[in-house]
């Protein structure tokens, strides 16, 4: 049994609105971050104290541009925009196959996407895409 967990032990996947995954290239990279508010309060007769308030997910996937899949997504969706149509949500999931052999899933929700870099063209160098993503929420699926 491996001593620590490896990136590719972690598969995201992103569905769209409508239930149907959507197709992107190769996927490289993904990391998650928990986005918490925190409230503070200094007493007067004691120390310090803090609660942290869930505020939803954030984080990106970077995928290797093997066609046309995510340029076509978000040319869809600014169009969409600037016809007056809101931008649905979608789903992401995330699978991380443990070192046991076991598959843990997580589902985030009522996510939020953005092209947040859509590939430096480069001769002899591959292009790289990256996805940013807002979720409402993660929980077990």
């Amino acid at each position: 049994m491996q001593p620590f967990d490896l990136g590719r032990q972690c598969r995201a996947v992103l569905v769209g609105p409508d239930g149907a995954v959507i197709q992107l290239e190769t996927v490289t990279g993904f990391d998650a971050r928990q986005v918490v508010q925190k409230v503070r309060t200094n007493p007067l007769n004691g120390p310090p104290q803090e609660q942290q308030i869930p505020s939803g997910w954030e984080g990106s996937f970077e995928m290797s541009r093997q066609g046309r899949a995510a340029d076509d997504l978000f040319s869809g969706m600014e169009a969409r925009f600037w016809a007056g149509t809101p931008i649905p949500y979608c789903t992401l999931f995330q699978y991380v196959t443990e070192r046991d052999g076991s598959i843990s899933a997580y589902r985030y929700s009522n996510v939020s996407i953005s092209l947040a870099d859509a590939g430096s063209y480069r001769a002899t160098e591959a292009v790289t895409q990256r996805i940013e993503f807002f979720a409402s929420q993660k929980d077990i699926a």
